[in-house]
């Protein structure tokens, strides 16, 4: 099976034989409350999804990633993954010292080696990282609302911390384990925040003709509003599931992260947490981890072109969109159509018809899905 990225599955569970220890450490350390932003980072460094990452980024790593894209090691990296601190409790840490993360219900679930604390430059963060300072960007926005100073280190999960849908949380070690079983020996990622229409399903598909089995992996984590709800995703793609897919050869888990709309450098990471979890391809089709019009619409792709060190492959799909001459859906690489007889699939367009509960034309949706989505209600079928 393709190799962890750096060779080797982290794993920074806490041990039984080191639990009291470490509890006992994590009591007497300050605590700090964190979002389920920060938490759920705090959990993929812990399970080896964001291997090989043992903790927080030191600020030598952060430079290195918003600069180089690569860690301070050398191995490619393309976004900051960051613990973000109160400047009155930053003056209080010291290098060799110890932070214990806590959650909404002031829980304690991490315990975090301090080894460097240092300031972030947030301007220069936004235009290397999101390509724009605009706070029009809902990466920068939310950069922008956090504190300069981050404290890196490596840490130790106490336990996982609050999860929604927790049937859908799947470890890397777990999905390698299943592959196996299931004696996939490549597997096809697919990474999205939407719910599934007829494009997704097309790629998906086209990726499943030549590989063993495919891993739909929705991210689930904090979005912004507007965007699908993780009951939508979950529940449109078991629907999708059931009807349209011979069972035995895709798997449904849930990618418990924090969405950056970092366009092109997002892509990268998509890929290489997905080359954790065991996959062998990504499928990285138009405007993948874009928002807006921050980038462009093959800007992903061509984001591959300089990495080196990821053994996962990226499926560097077009399109792809209806046309009413070919009478299915097609790409621009197979369509010679355009003007009228051509029509937009996009997750846009799939909430547009959602939220004025228009009648959804078959070639955007499968009625299963929206029979779900009409099911749900807008309350529930999208972030608030």
């Amino acid at each position: 099976m393709i190799r962890p990225h750096g060779g080797t599955l982290i794993d920074c569970t806490v041990t039984a034989a080191a639990r009291a220890e470490v509890e006992r450490l994590a009591d007497e350390a300050p605590r700090l409350p964190v979002d389920r932003f920060t938490a759920m980072d705090a959990l993929n460094i812990a399970i080896g999804a964001y291997s090989p990452l043992r903790g927080f980024m030191a600020e030598a790593d952060y430079l290195s990633v918003i600069r180089q894209s690569a860690l301070a090691a050398g191995s490619t990296w393309t976004v900051p993954v960051l613990l973000h601190v109160p400047a009155g409790m930053a003056t209080k840490l010291r290098p060799d010292g110890r932070l214990t993360l806590v959650d909404s219900e002031a829980q304690p679930f991490a315990l975090v080696q301090v080894e460097s604390v240092f300031e972030v430059a947030k301007r220069e963060y936004a235009k290397l990282v999101f390509g724009t300072a605009d706070q029009s960007h809902p990466g920068v926005d939310r950069l922008t609302s956090l504190p300069s100073t981050c404290v890196g280190g490596a840490l130790t999960l106490l336990r996982e911390p609050e999860l929604e849908n927790r049937q859908y949380f799947i470890r890397p070690s777990e999905t390698r384990k299943l592959f196996a079983e299931r004696e996939w020996k490549s597997v096809a990622a697919f990474h999205t925040r939407n719910v599934p229409d007829r494009a997704h399903e097309y790629l998906q598909k086209l990726a499943l003709e030549s590989a063993d089995g495919l891993f739909v992996h929705p991210i689930v984590g904090w979005k912004k509003a507007g965007d699908f709800s993780q009951r939508a995703q979950f529940e449109t793609y078991e629907a999708l599931f059931e009807h349209y897919y011979p069972r035995d050869r895709v798997l449904l888990g849930g990618f418990y992260c924090q969405v950056r709309y970092a366009g092109p450098r997002e892509a990268v990471f998509h890929a290489i947490v997905r080359q954790n979890f065991g996959c062998s391809h990504i499928i990285i089709g138009r405007d993948h981890a874009g928002v807006g019009r921050f980038y462009g619409v093959y800007d992903a792709h061509r984001a591959f072109d300089a990495v080196s060190d990821l053994e996962i492959v990226p499926l560097r799909f077009a399109g792809p969109f209806y046309c009413r001459r070919c009478g299915g859906i097609v790409t621009d690489r197979t369509c010679p159509h355009g003007g009228d007889d051509v029509s937009e699939i996009s997750g846009t367009l799939v909430r547009k018809h959602v939220v004025n509960r228009e009648a959804v034309p078959e070639y955007l949706l499968r009625p299963e899905v929206f029979d779900v989505l009409e099911r749900l209600a807008t309350e529930e079928a999208f972030v608030r």
